[in-house]
């Protein structure tokens, strides 16, 4: 008798015992909640199943453009880059392809459920294996030891804070904002209903670059999203997807310019809280998504001064057609990059000439020189054309809503075009006045003060964007080796200058945010 109740005990006190009993008790407690629960709404109706759908669509847009992107930058451009950065451009180049074939399956009016299955399908097929590898890896550096202080800890985990509020913001229809309801999102709800690339007669916006709207017609089309509402809040995800490759991105951007593998970095961007303020917010508009290119724009550029080969040309053309295909105003960036680049390579040029290149020079031959401007150009022309020549089919006039006055065969087009469009369709209260010194002493003020007094804003204007850019300017006299940071800060400045001398809307400044950040 002693022996059995001992033999109980044992049974009773015995970790596994204590396993089931706990296991039994979360079933059953599973069970009668869920029941109780049901029968004030049915299982099937859940929401989260419907979340669920929209992240598996918002990871399978990655996984496709991550496996498109890395076999082009792996077998095509043969550029071997830390493996942060390689997730960055693989996934920037892959998106830039995705949206190439976007416009083909447009223009042969394929758009649909099967379509929409079968691109990334095609991408994950021709790239998965590549996409291992850069995995691989990716965890591999991951899984190295590395000395994480408290105060990191604490960075990352605000940072997390601050990006699940950005989340909640993408969790309802509402949050879509005034554009994106009469514009980005029509285009694509357009496109997705004729099945391909329609022509639109009634609003000249529809005719600039949205390859936001592009990403959202695929958004559409894809299966299982029954409700309109699902529709919109896949482009609000999307939106959010990118939105996080944009923080991976700073990351990328601050590892390349400190040479360090400092960590917790991307939270630093909510330091700018301008994410958390209408019609600056992802709302399903564009802004968001063209600062998606910025830091893969910047990498690129940094490899280019490095390298000047035709490669590291060919990786910062995708960056910049990605960027011109989403928002003309991308262009920002493009003046003080050919500053930067021009000037670099006038003088490799002629030191090559003269046999007299540095060790920190980049060790290239006068062909790969003489290639890589021409690829530059020649391949960013490449992969802007789709929009272009959709518009000269359309609406005869490649530049539409633009340049009527050249393209006078225009159509849809109204007299006066040229005024209505340079006072109505751009907003003249935003646009300087004056000569050429009046709007650049105009630039000059705002480059200080353009974080302290809105010009744009819906929120009485409250300084919500951040100062940190200017006021830590100075910083960079006392810094030594600090030619990246030279070279980020040059872009930022640039293109901020040309901002303030052109069209002062402050929802512009997204674009280029987080090259002010990095």
């Amino acid at each position: 008798m002693v022996s059995q109740i001992q033999s109980v005990v044992a049974v009773l006190t015995h970790r596994w015992f204590a396993a089931a009993v706990v296991l039994v008790s979360c079933l059953g407690g599973s069970y009668f909640y869920i029941s109780t629960v049901t029968k004030l709404q049915p299982l099937d109706g859940w929401f989260v199943w419907s979340l669920a759908q929209l992240w598996w669509w918002m990871l399978v847009l990655s996984a496709s453009c991550l496996s498109l992107g890395h076999l082009i930058l792996e077998r095509w451009l043969e550029l071997e880059l830390p493996p942060l950065e390689a997730l960055v451009q693989s996934m920037a180049i892959g998106l830039v392809g995705f949206v190439i074939a976007m416009y083909v399956g447009g223009a042969l009016a394929v758009y649909g459920p099967v379509f929409a299955v079968l691109l990334p399908l095609a991408c994950l097929a021709v790239g998965g294996r590549s996409l291992l590898r850069l995995l691989r890896r990716f965890w591999r550096e991951v899984r190295e030891p590395r000395s994480s202080s408290p105060f990191v800890w604490l960075v990352g985990g605000l940072g997390a804070f601050c990006l699940g509020l950005a989340y909640l913001g993408v969790l309802t229809p509402d949050a879509l904002n005034y554009d994106s309801t009469w514009s980005h999102l029509v285009i694509a709800q357009d496109y997705a209903r004729n099945g391909r690339i329609v022509k639109f007669l009634g609003n000249y916006n529809m005719g600039v670059p949205h390859l936001a709207s592009v990403v959202h017609t695929w958004g559409w089309t894809v299966p299982g999203l029954g409700k309109p509402a699902l529709r919109w809040m896949m482009a609000l995800h999307n939106e959010f997807g990118l939105f996080c490759w944009t923080l991976v991105g700073v990351a990328a951007g601050v590892r390349r310019l400190l040479d360090e593998p400092l960590r917790g970095t991307w939270a630093g961007f909510f330091l700018f809280p301008i994410i958390f303020v209408y019609d600056n917010n992802m709302g399903g508009a564009a802004d968001h998504i063209a600062a998606f290119f910025a830091p893969p724009l910047l990498l690129a550029t940094l490899v280019a001064w490095e390298r000047m080969t035709p490669a590291a040309a060919a990786l910062l053309a995708i960056s910049c057609a990605g960027a011109l295909l989403t928002k003309y105003q991308a262009s920002y960036l493009f003046l003080p990059l050919a500053l930067i680049l021009g000037g670099r390579w006038l003088l490799v040029a002629n030191r090559l000439r003269r046999g007299r290149l540095r060790p920190e020079d980049p060790q290239v031959t006068w062909r790969q020189l003489w290639r890589a401007p021409l690829v530059l150009a020649g391949l960013g022309a490449l992969l802007i054309a789709p929009h272009f020549l959709k518009n000269a089919v359309f609406y005869r006039n490649p530049l539409y809503p633009f340049a009527q006055e050249i393209f006078t065969s225009s159509n849809p087009s109204q007299p006066n075009a040229g005024p209505l469009l340079r006072y109505l369709f751009t907003d003249d209260n935003w646009r300087p006045k004056g000569g050429v010194l009046d709007k650049l002493g105009h630039a000059l003020q705002l480059f200080v003060t353009f974080s302290l007094k809105p010009h744009y804003s819906f929120t009485k204007e409250v300084p919500a964007f951040g100062s940190l850019f200017t006021l830590l300017l100075p910083g960079l006299v006392v810094l030594r080796g600090a030619g990246r940071i030279w070279i980020a800060t040059a872009l930022a400045s640039g293109a901020l200058l040309l901002w303030g001398y052109t069209y002062n809307v402050d929802r512009n400044l997204q674009i280029f945010l987080p090259l002010m950040f990095v």
